[in-house]
């Protein structure tokens, strides 16, 4: 009996051993192989990726997951959709390092410091010229750029629009935003 070959393997656990047989210019070779699961750049299943946020002075970061990326498209208007193309061509990129993950703003609290704002789920590209990694890389970035600089300048990956913070004005108004916006809770809510 024939079975395909990723039938067979979707019946093995992470980390079981196969042997394969494969036939190299006339030699017979038995390599021993370990499983690992795919690693996809937006994770497929909820599980695979922790909740997690970071939010600053009102702008909600996240990772992007498969669950997002269906919630983002099924709330645009019809009409309005090329607003969100962008995020289709997201799907089949791969990781280029361990940890990557594709970062987009979910929401934008209304503050004074932040009046005019990209539409569309902007993805995340670069904080004051740092390309960014991760949700944590974010974090660290940003901590980092506002003990040392004066401007916060964020840019991102589907548009031209690029949007500048003073770091004064994030360390002053940084807890109130957040308390108004989302209760009692730290800027931070690490995986």
């Amino acid at each position: 009996k024939i079975v395909p070959f990723t039938n067979l393997l979707s019946l093995k656990k992470n980390g079981s051993t196969v042997t394969l047989t494969v036939l190299r210019k006339s030699k017979k070779i038995d390599p021993v192989i370990t499983l690992t699961p795919k690693k996809y750049l937006i994770p497929i299943l909820d599980y695979q990726i922790k909740p997690s946020y970071y939010a600053l002075v009102g702008i909600v970061f996240i990772p992007m997951s498969l669950m997002a990326y269906l919630e983002k498209i099924n709330e645009t208007d019809p009409d309005n959709y090329d607003s969100v193309a962008h995020l289709t061509g997201l799907l089949d990129q791969k990781m280029k390092q361990p940890d990557e993950q594709i970062i987009f703003v979910t929401q934008v609290f209304v503050t004074d410091l932040i009046e005019d704002f990209p539409e569309n789920s902007p993805v995340l590209k670069s904080i004051n010229d740092i390309d960014i990694i991760n949700l944590k890389h974010l974090y660290k970035v940003v901590q980092a750029e506002l003990g040392k600089s004066k401007y916060i300048k964020i840019e991102f990956q589907n548009t031209h629009q690029v949007v500048v913070l003073s770091c004064k004005e994030i360390l002053k108004n940084q807890n109130k935003i957040l308390q108004n916006n989302l209760g009692l809770v730290r800027d931070y809510v690490g995986s």
